[in-house]
C-alpha cells in the first residue's frame, strides 16, 4: 500500500518516520522530518520511531516488504498465477513464490499467526456456544481421467473436495451474508440474527444429510479398484452382475460379488481336483508331479517324430527336401550341422508355356514374338505395350540400358531381361555401352 507524506505530498519510501503520539498515526518522509515540519496537531518534538520492512518475518531470505508484496499480488492476480506474481516481486522466481506461500500460509498457517498476530486472550475469545458443522469428505473420491466415460458420469462433482458445483439449496448462504453483530444492536435484533443463523445451520444439516445418502448408496460411481486389475473371469462376473448393483448399497454389493467370485474359484478348483482323481491320483502331493509330466507330454506331442513327418513326403522329393532343410534350421540351436552335399539342389520344374491361341493381339505378333511370349508367359497386348514403351524411350534417349528399362515396364526382372535382349538383337533398341 502506497504511503503519502501529508506535508509535501510525495510518496514515502522506506525507511520513514512515524509519530507515536498523534492519533491517527502520522507518517513523514525523511526530508520533512529533517526540516522539523509541523502541521495540524503534529509537533516536531513528538516521540517518533523509524519504520522499515527490510527485516525477515517468516524466513531469513524473505523480507517483510516481500511478504506484503506477495500477499497483495495474490489478492490482485489470484492464487496460482505465479508467473505474474514473480514479476510483481521482481526478486523471487515462480517456484520460490509458490514454495514459500504453500509452506508458510497453507501447510503451517499456525506459525504465521503466532508470528504476526498477538495471542488470543480469554477476554477476546468469542463466548458463543455454537459450533460449525464438520463436513466429512468422501472416503475414496474418484479421480477420473479427463474426457473419460467416468468423468462424464460424475460431471459437476469435485472429487478432491467431495462437493458439487451446484449444492442442494445452493443459495442458502445469501440469507446470512450481510449479517453483522454490532455493540449497539438491541436484544431483538440480536435474537433475529441468531434465528437466521440457526435456520442456515438447519439447511447445512440437510445438505450434509443428502451428501451422506449419495455416498452411502453409491449414487456417485466410486470404484475402489480399477477394472483393469481384475482377471478375465472376475471382469465377466462383475459385468454380468452390474444390473443388480442398483438394489444394494456399495458395501453389501461388494460382499455379494466377492461371494460369487469365491464360488466360481471353488468350482474351478473342484473341477481340477476331479481331473486329478480321474487320472488316478489319490494324494495332493502327487498333483505337482502329475502336472509337470502332463505338460512335458503335451509338448512332446507337438514335436512329431522324424519318421511320421517324412512319411507323408516320400512320394514328393522336392517337399521331402524342403522339410529336411526346415528341420535342420529349427534344430540349429542344438548344434546340428549338416553338409550341403547331403541335400543336393533339386531343379525347380519350369512353368508350362502359355497358350496364346485366341488371345487379343496375337495376330500382331510374328512367329519369334509368339514363342517369346509363350515362354515367358506374357499376354500379347501386354507385350505390345512394353515393346512400344521401350522403343520410344530408346529413340528419345538415343540408347537404352537394361537398368533404365527395368523401371519403365515394372515386371519380373527375368522377363524384362529376355525382352530387352530380344529387342537389342532385333536392332529395335541401341544398348549403348553397358
Amino acid at each position: 500500500m502506497r504511503k503519502i507524506c501529508p506535508y509535501c505530498g510525495t510518496e514515502i519510501h522506506e525507511p520513514f518516520i512515524r509519530c507515536v503520539e498523534c492519533v491517527p498515526e502520522v507518517d513523514l518522509c525523511l526530508s520533512c522530518f529533517a526540516k522539523g515540519k509541523e502541521f495540524g496537531a503534529h509537533k516536531n518534538d513528538h516521540d517518533y520511531e523509524v519504520r522499515q520492512s527490510n527485516f525477515s518475518l517468516l524466513e531469513d531470505d524473505w523480507s517483510a516488504t516481500e511478504e506484503l508484496k506477495l500477499l497483495d499480488s495474490l489478492v490482485d492476480l489470484g492464487y496460482g498465477n505465479w508467473s505474474e506474481v514473480s514479476k510483481q516481486l521482481q526478486t523471487k522466481s515462480e517456484e520460490e513464490c509458490k514454495q514459500h506461500y504453500t509452506h508458510n500460509y497453507i501447510d503451517s498457517p499456525e506459525d504465521v499467526f503466532a508470528t504476526i498476530l498477538p495471542p488470543l486472550t480469554l477476554a477476546l475469545a468469542p463466548k458463543c456456544g455454537r459450533r460449525e458443522i464438520a463436513f466429512r469428505f468422501s472416503d475414496d473420491p474418484p479421480r477420473p481421467m479427463p474426457m473419460s466415460d467416468m468423468a462424464t458420469e460424475i460431471a459437476g462433482y469435485m472429487p478432491c473436495r467431495g462437493d458439487f458445483d451446484v449444492e442442494y439449496d445452493n443459495f442458502a448462504e445469501t440469507s446470512i451474508k450481510d449479517i453483522d453483530f454490532n455493540d449497539d444492536d438491541d436484544e431483538l435484533s440480536t435474537e433475529l440474527k441468531f434465528a437466521a443463523i440457526d435456520i442456515f445451520y438447519s439447511r447445512l444439516k440437510e445438505r450434509h444429510f443428502r451428501k451422506q445418502v449419495i455416498r452411502k448408496y453409491g449414487l456417485i460411481n466410486i470404484l475402489k479398484d480399477s477394472m483393469a486389475s481384475y482377471n478375465k473371469q472376475e471382469r465377466m462376473i462383475r459385468e454380468a452382475m452390474r444390473v443388480f448393483t442398483r438394489f444394494q448399497c456399495p458395501e453389501k454389493c461388494e460382499m455379494f460379488l466377492q461371494g460369487i467370485i469365491h464360488q466360481s474359484n471353488l468350482m474351478k478348483q473342484i473341477k481340477l481336483l476331479q481331473g486329478y482323481r480321474k487320472a488316478g491320483l489319490k494324494k495332493k502331493q502327487s498333483a505337482g508331479i502329475f502336472k509337470k509330466l502332463y505338460n512335458t507330454r503335451q509338448e512332446s506331442k507337438t514335436k512329431r517324430t522324424l519318421v511320421s513327418e517324412i512319411s507323408c513326403h516320400v512320394d514328393m522329393p522336392m517337399s521331402c527336401q524342403l522339410w529336411l532343410r526346415k528341420q535342420l534350421q529349427s534344430q540349429a540351436n542344438d548344434k546340428v550341422i549338416a553338409a550341403p552335399s547331403m541335400f543336393p539342389q533339386l531343379s525347380r520344374k519350369p512353368a508350362a508355356p502359355l497358350d496364346l491361341s485366341g488371345m487379343p493381339g496375337v495376330e500382331q505378333l510374328n512367329d519369334e514374338e509368339k514363342i517369346l511370349c509363350s515362354q515367358i508367359r506374357l499376354p500379347p497386348l501386354q507385350y505390345l505395350n512394353h515393346k512400344s514403351t521401350l522403343i520410344k524411350e530408346g529413340k528419345r534417349l538415343g540408347s537404352l540400358r537394361l537398368q533404365q528399362a527395368r523401371p519403365l515396364i515394372k515386371i519380373d526382372v527375368n522377363k524384362t531381361k529376355k525382352l530387352y535382349d530380344y529387342f537389342v538383337e532385333q536392332g529395335w533398341i541401341d544398348a549403348g555401352f553397358e
